[in-house]
């Protein structure tokens, strides 16, 4: 697993860039559930939330 910050290293951006990465996906949500999203990131939860379209 790959910490992705603000400012990520060159090393970290080339390894997203060949696919060289895991994150931790905690939740998908389609557009719709975006509140629910940012509730459960307002909660503290554990891993990326992604909003998908």
């Amino acid at each position: 697993m790959t910490a992705v910050y603000a400012q990520p290293t060159a090393d970290v951006l080339e390894r997203t860039a060949t696919g060289d990465t895991s994150l931790s996906i905690q939740q998908l949500y389609p557009l719709d559930q975006a509140q629910d999203a940012f509730d459960a990131f307002a909660s503290g939860t554990l891993g990326k939330l992604v909003i998908t379209t």
